[in-house]
């Protein structure tokens, strides 16, 4: 009798081992991936919260400007856009996904950062002191928000009436010179309409911004769905922030172009730090532990950690690599993009990109086959 017992206390741990390997291997590691679901919709909330947070902060101050337009209050107001502008970015991830979930407020996507912009769709510039809606009050009477956003795209892709660079373009106007920002002057919002434009697209952009916080619906819907379609929206969209928005729009275009006109932050020439905020939202997506209290979540750097270990290890190390090389690019964006020394330095960034996208492309194939 004591030997079967302990046959029976042998044989019980193996029993259970095996029912656990097969719990957490079948159907794709149905397990992790849905773990990994709960864990992408809490980041998702955190950093769409915080940007919201900082949009309304924006968005006090132009309020303040618009009633106040002195020097002080403009200066305020430009340093409040770019923490709202760096929030946004770190949400770059969770704005895109495969078909198999509907991505929430979709229809307000392609206003909100979309680059590059006719900035004399908007206002004047150096070449032609009346072009824009702002100078032209016969065939753009009323300036309000409803406006403004009607106003979006007609005539061409580029001809942007609102979003991030429209107001990027009003807050620092026209960048004529390398190295150095635009150089709008307070003096120029004396002008009532560019002070109404300014105040309109601003609301827009942040009424957008608080749209996207409201994930009910997204929520519930990713939930429903099978674990492997869950797994593939929310791979999908990692991989496109990856290499469309971040290296080849990001890097590649201006390397190709060498033209400002295809940096990211054409006029405030925030575009280094805008890369910088691009590496950080890959990490935050892969490990937003930083986001949070508790150690509880499961994200995608623990499924990777856990299917391919060596995997893990090169993502960290190239988003390192990548850390380390723009913070030595120490000149703004439209002259790193002309020299021998600092275009390589970014070609690496680019490489390193692809390199991240194509393996994480490769594992990602690996879980749905």
């Amino acid at each position: 009798m004591r030997q079967i017992c302990l046959l029976f206390l042998i044989i019980l741990p193996v029993v259970f081992s095996c029912k656990k390997e097969t719990a957490e291997t079948d159907s794709h590691y149905s397990i992790q991936i849905s773990k990994m679901r709960n864990g992408y919709l809490a980041a998702r909330a955190e950093l769409f919260n915080l940007n919201k947070s900082n949009m309304l902060s924006y968005f006090s101050k132009t309020n303040t400007f618009y009633n106040v337009n002195h020097q002080a209050n403009f200066n305020a107001l430009r340093a409040s856009f770019l923490p709202a502008r760096s929030s946004f970015m770190l949400c770059g991830p969770y704005l895109y996904g495969s078909t198999g979930v509907n991505l929430p407020h979709g229809e307000i996507y392609g206003r909100l950062d979309s680059y590059p912009i006719n900035m004399e769709y908007i206002d004047y510039s150096n070449t032609n002191a009346n072009a824009g809606i702002i100078n032209d009050a016969a065939n753009y009477p009323t300036i309000n928000e409803y406006n403004i956003r009607s106003w979006d795209k007609i005539g061409g892709a580029s001809n942007s009436s609102c979003g991030m660079h429209a107001i990027e373009f009003l807050l620092w106007g026209q960048d004529l010179t390398t190295g150095s920002p635009g150089n709008r002057s307070v003096s120029d919002f004396t002008n009532l309409r560019r002070r109404q434009y300014l105040l309109y697209a601003s609301s827009l952009l942040k009424n957008d911004m608080v749209l996207l916080t409201d994930q009910a619906t997204f929520k519930n819907d990713l939930l429903a769905v099978d674990p492997a379609v869950a797994f593939e929206f929310m791979m999908t969209g990692f991989l496109k922030f990856i290499k469309d928005d971040f290296a080849v729009n990001g890097i590649k275009k201006a390397l190709d172009s060498q033209s400002d006109a295809d940096e990211i932050s054409r006029f405030s020439d925030q575009t280094n730090e805008d890369l910088k905020n691009k590496v950080k939202a890959i990490r935050l997506f892969y490990d937003p532990r930083e986001l949070f209290v508790t150690n509880s979540e499961y994200f995608l750097v623990d499924f990777v950690k856990e299917v391919d270990p060596d995997l893990n290890s090169e993502i960290i190390q190239k988003l390192d690599e990548m850390d380390v090389i723009l913070a030595g690019i120490t000149v703004d964006f439209d002259q790193a993009i002309v020299s021998a020394q600092h275009r390589q330095s970014l070609m690496t960034v680019y490489g390193h990109l692809i390199e991240i996208h194509d393996k994480l492309a490769a594992f990602s194939q690996k879980i749905s086959d």
